[in-house]
């Protein structure tokens, strides 16, 4: 987990105080090491703080370089030592960084990223052509915010570093007319504010003369695959599970890191197989799982995985007040409204593993979607031809960023059908978008987020390139298969491959990281209580049912912790 700032001038030199605290605001993320540069006679800065998880640090403050390109850095490259032996025998790297850019050095910024096993989000400046590019990682894990106007382009891991530059931002009331109707609030394309975008996952975004130029090095469609799903159909039960089991084992063996890590364990399918292969190859200096009270009934069976485990697994309680009481220092770490409920658990979880030390922590996010695990698609009418997602079928005022959204389900619909029934194809297209929508837009920017506020880095199997990849193309009988009985009936072959490694018994369904949403309205003052009824009148709402009653919360916390607006 590390911070990247860039900051181009349109007009004249760069105020250097201004760009150090723009800089100095992401040491959280990057509390290791702060390298920068300034281009083009002050008119353009890249600064990077890093976070030491792979290899050792230089000692000066400028950035990794070959004195043509220099590198800005912000994710891991899972198989940079394999890569050193591979390709570049002769060298020894001191990290990950040092390695990419003598990868980019040696294959350009277009081939480079088909080498990596690994998240990233990686600016590059070219000092012959005074250009910059900023690239992505495919599965969205890592992604910049972009912010422009007329004196400034502003590239950054987070908002909170872009407003510190510019001090002030304008709201988009567009987009928060449009997150009442959407499940969560979805950064797709756009943020909360006007002027700042987001990078897509799986592109190179060239800067120069003041121009953005923005190409994909991987289009997340390629991960549609006939000749893929055609081997894994073919494939029995039992080797199918047998097939997954290697996969992630390997993959996780490329992950875990050298320094000292951690593991959630909270009691449901995703992040309790992912902590099984962890105690399997390396185990964890810790596990735990957070216990929201009187909510989640499944924490109660956090003796039984203890025992399986064979490790003690620590229980992080959340209950209303203490969520009420967390809610500023969040809000203050996102800058944003929440994108969903649970950034109070998340940030929670990462001050907690740092607490104890650790610099990485593993968790299970994007199973639900990849493998489709919501318990709404049960109940889901699915309509051939249309996206009938609870999740990524949009319908707002904002026409643009719907078909935006409705292009990439028509796009993954018309793939999928090229080799499928048309109701496998649309539910599957569903489950495409749902995870390039609503799993990237949201889940993977509130942990990147949250995570880089508390000084540790979040690492996930499920959203893997080679795991995005053999989970897009699994059949459908292995994600929903209503045919089967109630605890297998989303989410099959995890479940299946789950209770092998622990317990039919456990098998059950999970509350997954929640929260106390709702309930923090009990501990606002009178007077907050009266400011919140004319908010609820100045959006135009009579009547609000449970989750609109929280949406207007969460917009009236930000407007309180963020604008400092009651």
């Amino acid at each position: 987990m590390c911070g990247i700032i860039v900051i181009i001038s349109k007009k004249s030199k760069l105020e250097k105080k201004k760009c150090f605290q723009a800089l100095d605001d992401l040491k959280k993320r990057g509390p290791d090491n702060t390298l920068f540069n300034f281009f083009d006679n002050g008119k353009i800065f890249v600064g990077n703080t890093v976070l030491s998880i792979t290899g050792t640090q230089k000692k000066n403050t400028n950035l990794y370089n070959n004195n043509k390109n220099y590198i800005a850095f912000n994710g891991e490259i899972y198989n940079y030592k394999l890569l050193q032996k591979k390709l570049f025998p002769k060298t020894v790297f001191e990290n990950d960084t040092e390695l990419l850019i003598n990868l980019v050095s040696k294959f350009g910024i277009k081939k480079s990223p088909y080498h990596l096993n690994g998240m990233y989000a990686f600016a590059v400046y070219n000092k012959n052509n005074n250009s910059i590019n900023l690239v992505t990682d495919p599965q969205g894990e890592k992604r910049f915010f972009i912010f422009e106007n007329n004196e400034v382009i502003i590239i950054s891991s987070t908002i909170k570093s872009i407003k510190k530059y510019v001090k002030t931002l304008e709201v988009s009331n567009s987009k928060i007319v449009e997150y009442f109707s959407t499940r969560h609030l979805l950064f797709y394309k756009k943020t909360i504010y006007k002027n700042i975008s987001l990078s897509d996952p799986g592109t190179i975004t060239t800067i120069k003369n003041l121009k953005m130029k923005c190409t994909f090095h991987f289009n997340c469609l390629k991960f549609i695959n006939k000749r893929k799903y055609l081997q894994l159909n073919k494939m029995s039960e039992k080797n199918l599970i047998s097939h997954f089991d290697k996969l992630f084992f390997d993959q996780l063996s490329l992950m875990i890191p050298d320094r000292k890590f951690g593991s959630i364990v909270s009691g449901g399918i995703d992040s309790s197989l992912v902590s099984h292969y962890l105690n399997k190859i390396k185990k964890p200096n810790i596990l735990a799982g957070i216990d929201h009270v009187g909510k989640d009934k499944v924490i109660k069976n956090i003796p039984i995985f203890q025992k399986h485990l064979k490790r003690k697994i620590h229980l992080i309680k959340l209950n209303s007040k203490k969520y009420f009481l967390l809610m500023k220092k969040t809000y203050q770490s996102f800058s944003s409204p929440f994108l969903t409920h649970d950034c109070v658990s998340r940030y929670l979880v990462s001050k907690f593993f740092r607490n104890k030390g650790c610099k990485v922590f593993f968790s299970g996010d994007g199973g639900d979607e990849l493998f489709g695990g919501y318990s709404l698609y049960t109940k889901t009418k699915w309509v051939n031809g249309i996206n009938s997602s609870p999740y990524s079928n949009i319908n707002t005022n904002n026409k643009i960023e719907n078909e935006k959204i409705n292009v990439l389900w028509k796009k993954a619909f018309k793939k999928y059908s090229k080799f499928l029934s048309k109701r496998e194809a649309t539910i599957q297209a569903s489950l495409f978008a749902d995870y390039f929508v609503q799993g990237v837009s949201v889940a993977n920017i509130g942990t990147d987020i949250l995570s880089g506020e508390n000084s540790i880095e979040t690492r996930n199997l499920f959203i893997q390139k080679n795991i995005i990849f053999n989970a897009l193309n699994l059949p459908l009988k292995h994600k929903i298969n209503l045919n089967l009985n109630s605890n297998f009936k989303t989410k099959t072959i995890l479940k299946k491959l789950f209770v092998q490694k622990f317990d039919n018994n456990l098998n059950k369904k999970k509350q997954g990281f929640s929260g106390f949403p709702n309930e923090t309205f009990k501990y606002l003052s009178n007077d907050y209580k009266n400011k919140l009824n004319t908010l609820k009148k100045k959006l135009g709402f009579n009547s609000l049912n449970k989750a609109k009653k929280w949406k207007l919360l969460n917009i009236f916390f930000f407007n309180l912790y963020c604008l400092k607006k009651s």
